[in-house]
């Protein structure tokens, strides 16, 4: 019978939260270099675009700076989940599945290439309504730049092309957003595969590790997932929840 009150449960949860904690600081650290880059770059377009002058190449070195960031972060969260198992980070690494190395790459690539083509969209936007003088404060928060003009935002809407749900105009708030979720993506499923290499975990459950309001968090908080069923978590975006496995000879 599953006893969430047992010792070794109770140090696993425990265990668990110190590492999320650690996922929250890398994110933090990722935030704070993010804003610094992107600071710098916006000012670079903001003056390039002041003389009339193309901007991509300005971009396309932005884009590559962030990947640096992106892979440094991916690789500490790997790392983090590597060291909560005591796993020999040296051995277990370079033996990681490719879905777990490799996936999430992949992935923030395709994404970052949107926002990259975005973010041009919005240079574009900014010099073809003669906003060049203020493209610093136009790129930090369009949405919020053109919400004082009269029809600014349906003029913004039409302009910029690629944008979907969950996709906002402001691209450092996107990059904030993906490498947080990368960050807590690559740690959950790093956890995932050493529990699969070790064998013996039946469940898995989640802890919340905030106090923020999240009925999707709460409604799962303690529910035991059967691992077989693969890895939920992280539920949302910027999900801090703790996930602690459970064996088999727990819960009979």
């Amino acid at each position: 019978m599953f006893d969430i009150n047992n010792p070794d449960i109770q140090r696993r949860i425990a265990i668990a939260k110190d590492y999320s904690d650690q996922i929250k600081a890398i994110s933090s650290s990722y935030e704070t270099s993010l804003m610094k880059v992107w600071s710098k770059y916006r000012s670079q377009i903001h003056t390039v675009a002041g003389r009339g002058e193309d901007t991509t190449s300005i971009v396309d070195e932005l884009i590559e700076r962030l990947y640096d960031l992106l892979e440094e972060l991916l690789t500490e969260a790997i790392t983090i989940a590597c060291h909560r198992e005591e796993m020999d980070t040296a051995i277990y690494v370079p033996l990681m599945p490719l879905s777990v190395q490799y996936a999430a790459l992949d992935y923030y690539r395709d994404t970052v290439g949107k926002y990259r083509d975005i973010l041009i969209s919005e240079i574009i936007f900014a010099n073809s309504n003669g906003f060049t003088g203020d493209m610093n404060l136009f790129l930090f928060n369009p949405t919020a730049y053109m919400n004082d003009k009269k029809n600014g935002l349906l003029a913004l809407k039409e302009g910029i092309t690629g944008v979907s749900k969950g996709v906002a105009y402001a691209f450092g708030d996107n990059m904030k957003k993906l490498g947080i979720s990368m960050a807590a993506l690559a740690y959950t499923n790093s956890l995932a595969e050493i529990w699969k290499v070790r064998g013996g975990v039946a469940y898995y459950f989640g802890v919340r590790n905030s106090n923020y309001p999240c009925p999707l968090c709460d409604s799962h908080a303690y529910e035991l997932i059967p691992f077989s069923q693969g890895m939920i978590y992280p539920l949302h975006n910027r999900c801090v929840c703790s996930i602690v496995q459970v064996y088999q000879n727990e819960i009979e």
